[in-house]
C-alpha cells in the first residue's frame, strides 16, 4: 500500500500497540496515512481485522507523534477519537446488514450502531469520552456547519 512507509508505518505500529488496550483484542492492525479511510476519517475491517485511519487528520509530522505517552495524545485527539471509535466498532459490532435491506433501513440501522457502540464504549472505558467527544466535535460537526 503506497503511502504507508517511514514515519506513517511507525506510527502504525504504535497505534497498533495501543488499539489492544481500547479493545482487549490481540488481533487487530492499525494503518493510518493520507487518504486511508475508504472515503471517511476512519473505517473497521472486519474481515481483516484491520482499523483504517486517514493521516489527514493527524495535523502534524507523523514522525513526532508518540500514542504509546498518553499526554502525546492531547496533541491529536480528533484522529485518537477516530481510533476510539474504531476500536468500539472492532469490539462491539457484532452484525451486518443483511442482504434484501432496504437502504433506509440500513442507514438507520448504522445510525443507530454508530451510537450504541460508542456507549457501549464509554461505559467499558469512561475516559474514553473525551476522545469520542473531540472526534463528534471536530470531524463530524464539521461537517454539518460547513457550507457545501
Amino acid at each position: 500500500m503506497s503511502g504507508l512507509g517511514g514515519a506513517w508505518l511507525r506510527l502504525s505500529a504504535a497505534f497498533t500497540d495501543a488499539v489492544t488496550d481500547l479493545t482487549d483484542r490481540e488481533d487487530l492492525t492499525v494503518q493510518c496515512a493520507p487518504g486511508l479511510g475508504r472515503g471517511a476519517p476512519g473505517c473497521f475491517v472486519p474481515a481483516l481485522a484491520t482499523i483504517e485511519l486517514d493521516g489527514t487528520h493527524l495535523r502534524l509530522d507523523p514522525a513526532t507523534c508518540d500514542p504509546s505517552w498518553p499526554a502525546d495524545r492531547d496533541r491529536y485527539p480528533a484522529l485518537w477519537g477516530v481510533l476510539t471509535h474504531e476500536a468500539a466498532h472492532a469490539t462491539h459490532t457484532r452484525w451486518a446488514v443483511p442482504d434484501g435491506a432496504s437502504a433506509a433501513a440500513a442507514d438507520a440501522a448504522m445510525s443507530l450502531e454508530e451510537s450504541r457502540i460508542e456507549v457501549a464504549q464509554v461505559r467499558r472505558r469512561p475516559a474514553d469520552r473525551r476522545w469520542i467527544r473531540a472526534c463528534v466535535t471536530h470531524l463530524v460537526l464539521a461537517d454539518f456547519t460547513t457550507p457545501p
